[in-house]
């Protein structure tokens, strides 16, 4: 037998119980929400930002390298390629807030130790006014 636990399965179930207390918690449980409560109370010291290198350094970067700052842990890689288009590495990678302006600089450690240094870019690496697609910002075909 399949439980369902959807929004609504669980909104049916509430309707149908008698004490209001427990249909408050079949309607407001999920796991993980105590983790994503605590999370929610502290900004983060990390942000996404978008970086890009003029070639991959050997030993290449990977995803999951880190993020080095003054020889600590202040993020890691989440993506990295070579793109043709733009003759460049770029990625994504969660940073110190505080070098997170666009034409700053991170640092990043391969996995072998090396450190290589990138710049902050606009995580919209090519084509972010759609002028390849033949469409406006609104989504209209030039």
């Amino acid at each position: 037998m399949r439980t369902d636990y959807s929004a609504a399965a669980l909104r049916r179930l509430a309707k149908g119980s008698k004490n209001a207390n427990q249909s408050r918690r079949l309607l407001s449980f999920f796991i993980g929400k105590r983790s994503l409560e605590i999370r929610g109370k502290t900004l983060s010291n990390r942000k996404l930002v978008g970086f890009s290198l003029d070639r991959m350094p050997a030993p290449g970067l990977q995803e999951s390298n880190l993020v080095v700052k003054n020889g600590q842990i202040a993020g890691f890689i989440t993506s990295i390629t070579y793109s043709p288009t733009l003759s460049k590495v770029t990625g994504l990678a969660y940073a110190d807030r505080a070098d997170a302006n666009l034409g700053g600089h991170i640092m990043l450690r391969s996995s072998e130790g090396s450190q290589h240094q990138a710049e902050v870019v606009d995580p919209h690496f090519y084509d972010p006014d759609n002028k390849r697609q033949g469409c406006n910002t609104n989504g209209h075909f030039n």
